[in-house]
């Protein structure tokens, strides 16, 4: 079966119809929602089993004079993954100001070699439950009320 996505889950632009006018962001959670709703495969296997880095990494632009992570200038192109371990977030240099959802991310403005071995992956699958949550698909928990 075939998935037409749309919206902030396509992974395909709509200018010229490729990847290359959009910023990937966490794609293996896109796939894992694909895989579970027309394979009825659990979230978990898809992303435990995948072995494409590039499907974990995010992108984004930050504006001139670009960003840094931990004193170290990335540039005004940023690429990360979300990391075992990883505390902090990735910061404007213009205001140090956090880059929107990077903390317990790790840049990697150069893919890696090999597979990294520690992924994040507890973090990919609550991604992927958010997302799960926001198109209807499982029920948003309920929040304590106090009054």
């Amino acid at each position: 079966m075939k998935i037409k996505a749309k919206g902030a889950y396509a992974e395909i632009g709509s200018a010229s119809g490729t990847q290359l006018d959009v910023n990937p962001t966490t794609l293996i959670c896109v796939d894992a929602v694909k895989a579970l709703l027309s394979k009825n495969i659990p979230i978990e296997e898809t992303i435990l089993n995948c072995k494409d880095f590039t499907r974990f990494v995010t992108v984004r632009q930050a504006k001139a004079p670009g960003a840094h992570w931990k004193g170290e200038y990335l540039g005004r192109v940023l690429r990360w993954a979300y990391m075992k371990g990883e505390t902090g977030c990735i910061q404007t240099v213009a205001h140090n100001s956090k880059i929107a959802d990077s903390d317990g991310a790790r840049p990697y403005q150069d893919l890696p070699k090999s597979f990294p071995s520690d992924i994040n992956y507890q973090w990919y699958i609550n991604k992927t439950k958010e997302i799960l949550e926001e198109i209807g698909y499982s029920p948003k928990p309920k929040q304590i009320s106090f009054f």
